[in-house]
């Protein structure tokens, strides 16, 4: 279906294009049937606009709905099925491949993705189901890593900023709650971090912190054990390094 609304964009512009290019260019004259199997669709410049701005239309409020579904009191089946098809499409628009790219994708499509996207996708790395952490985790890694999108105000913040920010607030959750599927977040939220570090140094920087601080949460353990259990949790931070060498 996205494909058929994205190719069918690209499609009315050249047929729009085409239109004003005629003798006259207001599109007037008698109406002819579409054609088929082609590239082109031979209509009146008016019905091509109208086309246009219903397929438009249409695309925005079905990407608002997709952010919409993220919401953090939708179920996990809207949940999943959501960032599933988000992650298809952000999937095909990188695609070097694809077939209906024009001049005004900026506005059209990815303008579409704004902070907005990235506050709902930070806070499914806590969610309870490893699906919807993994999903959003590989949705967030693509969009961040694809200057197109303005998924954050980039000379203001850049995402090695924002996942910092990020960071200190689901750490002081996850130690508070001590649930496993917290800690995770925090590991994949430690894994986007590592792979939109700056240089190698900072990236060697973050793994040397996760081993000290993994090595003083041990040492605790060994003098109490009990109080570790609940103070100093250590399966976010084997989780990270995990996720950080794959």
């Amino acid at each position: 279906m996205y494909k058929r609304i994205r190719g069918g964009i690209a499609v009315i512009k050249r047929s729009i294009t085409r239109a004003k290019s005629k003798v006259g260019g207001d599109g007037s004259g008698p109406k002819t049937p579409a054609m088929r199997h082609t590239t082109i669709i031979y209509h009146s410049e008016d019905d091509l606009a109208c086309a246009l701005e219903n397929q438009v239309s249409f695309l925005r409020w079905y990407i608002d709905f997709l952010r919409s579904e993220l919401a953090p009191t939708a179920s996990y089946q809207r949940h999943v099925t959501s960032l599933k098809a988000v992650l298809r499409i952000v999937q095909l628009e990188g695609d070097p491949g694809k077939t209906w790219e024009t001049k005004d994708d900026s506005a059209l499509f990815f303008g579409l993705f704004g902070q907005t996207w990235s506050r709902v996708l930070l806070d499914l790395l806590m969610d309870p189901f490893d699906d919807v952490r993994e999903a959003a985790s590989a949705v967030l890694k693509l969009l961040f890593a694809d200057k197109r999108y303005e998924m954050l105000p980039r000379k203001e913040l850049s995402p090695c900023t924002a996942l910092s920010n990020f960071l200190s607030l689901a750490d002081c959750l996850a130690s508070l709650t001590g649930r496993a599927y917290h800690a995770d977040g925090v590991a994949r939220a430690f894994d986007l971090l590592h792979h939109f570090s700056d240089s190698e140094a900072a990236q060697h920087a973050l793994v040397s912190d996760l081993i000290s601080n993994l090595e003083g949460k041990i040492s605790s353990a060994e003098q109490d054990l009990a109080a570790a259990v609940l103070e100093a949790p250590t399966h976010g931070l084997f989780a990270a390094l995990r996720y950080v060498n794959i």
